[in-house]
């Protein structure tokens, strides 16, 4: 079993940090437990993590294995290379894999890819129709529409915006970052 979801290399990837329970996941990560525990059970039987031992309060904390340190640098690769030709629906699953990859090549048309299908996505939706006064289930399927184009809008901006930062943000190799002393 690869470790190939987006959710299984970023647990991968949070525990090379040093992020290693699932209350930490949950606090700087945003990761519900619902959602981890069960990755977490999928990475310990495919040998990518193991349980260390318990700390303390009795909390439990994984380690990566050498197994899941190989798997981040190939799904992701994977990842990246699929993403670019046919992003996912799911924004997260977008964002955690752009976190992963952040300064390698690629994630930006990733961001602006996913952006694009979002605005194609909106202009394919039928306009919100005129209702009647009193047509309740018309009134909602309206709002309902407008909704759903806006919502897609605004994720097509938001991804936009994202890459750009991105773009602007990430060091370029080669360019060492200079330092300065304090000079107190």
């Amino acid at each position: 079993m690869p470790a190939s979801s987006s959710l299984d290399l970023f647990i991968l990837g949070l525990l090379q940090t040093g992020v290693n329970t699932p209350y930490l996941f949950r606090e700087r990560a945003h990761l519900s437990l619902g959602a981890t525990l069960p990755a977490l059970k999928r990475l310990e039987a495919g040998g990518y993590v193991r349980r260390a031992e318990r700390g303390l309060r009795n909390k439990q904390e994984f380690e990566i294995t050498a197994a899941g340190r190989r798997a981040i640098t190939t799904g992701v690769a994977s990842l990246l290379h699929e993403y670019e030709l046919r992003p996912p629906s799911d924004i997260e699953s977008i964002l955690r894999l752009t976190a992963l990859s952040a300064g390698r090549v690629g994630v930006g048309r990733i961001l602006n890819n996913a952006a694009t299908m979002r605005k194609a996505r909106s202009a394919q939706l039928e306009p919100p129709k005129p209702v009647l006064d009193g047509d309740l289930a018309g009134i909602y399927s309206s709002l309902l529409a407008s909704w759903r184009r806006t919502s897609l809008e605004a994720e097509a901006d938001a991804l936009t915006e994202l890459a750009s930062r991105l773009s602007r943000a990430v060091k370029r190799p080669g360019k060492p970052t200079r330092h300065r002393k304090d000079r107190t």
